[in-house]
């Protein structure tokens, strides 16, 4: 069903705003703090930071190269690719695709250089992923052996639930440079659920919490005939976030919250 934006624009200023979580925080404890404000006043109040005593917001410091394993439904791994690139042109990071062109979706080992990787795994493995993981050991048929000290570190950690069958850990240097993140989704989960939980979590690979907006639509649906509630997403308000943040640091050397908050 397609909103007409004219005729119901009204409808939309006066929506209700919502926040989608994915089941809390991210991480554990303070692993991607939250100031105290109201998330949805501002897109600035999104930003991530493991250490809030730093005024310096999450970024890689660096090229960084994504790997996705695992996953194996086409609507999948079309929908975490293009919203990888997408956050990460946003961020201006300067981001590589491990298998471009041709072999994206092939590998069955993960590189050494990878510092996110996105990947699908078995049911079975869930309980031992979350307690933590050897990397000397596959997950299923997928191997982590030759994975950098980094990743290795947030599998002994264990990954942390955000929704059912959706799992993410990153690793943070002490001026919040993000080193290392890992999201990971099962496949106890539909393609439909697998493909939300890898689009939710994608922002947060890039220093940007996945809370987000979302507009009730329902009078323009029942403009339509249409009896069913239906909530537009705002989701260009990650890319607001990133592109504010990256203009901050690349044009003004700014890492602070404040600029990204402003800009």
């Amino acid at each position: 069903m397609k909103i007409d934006f004219c005729n119901s624009m009204l409808s939309l200023a006066r929506a209700l705003l919502a926040v989608v979580f994915l089941g809390g925080l991210l991480f554990p404890g303070s692993a991607v703090s939250q100031e105290s404000l109201n998330p949805l006043v501002h897109p600035g109040n999104r930003y991530a930071r493991e250490n809030t005593e730093v005024d310096i917001l999450a970024h890689w410091p660096g090229a960084v190269e994504v790997q996705f394993l695992g996953l194996r439904n086409a609507v999948v791994q079309q929908s975490a690719l293009s919203e990888v690139l997408a956050l990460g042109v946003a961020a201006r990071t300067d981001l590589s695709i491990h298998g471009f062109p041709v072999s994206i979706f092939d590998a069955k080992a993960a590189s050494s250089l990878s510092r996110i990787i996105i990947f699908e795994f078995d049911a079975d493995y869930e309980a031992e992923i979350q307690a933590g993981w050897d990397i000397a050991e596959p997950i299923g048929d997928i191997s982590f052996a030759e994975s950098g000290p980094q990743i290795a570190s947030i599998f002994r950690a264990g990954l942390v639930q955000q929704a059912a069958g959706c799992f993410a850990r990153w690793q943070v240097s002490s001026l919040n440079e993000i080193e290392a993140i890992v999201i990971a989704v099962s496949n106890a989960v539909g393609p439909s659920e697998r493909e939300v939980c890898l689009r939710s979590l994608a922002p947060t690979a890039f220093g940007v919490s996945p809370v987000i907006s979302r507009y009730d639509a329902s009078v323009a649906a029942a403009r339509q005939s249409d009896s069913s509630a239906v909530l537009f997403e705002d989701r260009s308000e990650h890319i607001l976030q990133l592109s504010a943040g990256a203009i901050c640091r690349v044009e003004f050397n700014d890492f602070g919250i404040a600029c990204g908050f402003v800009a």
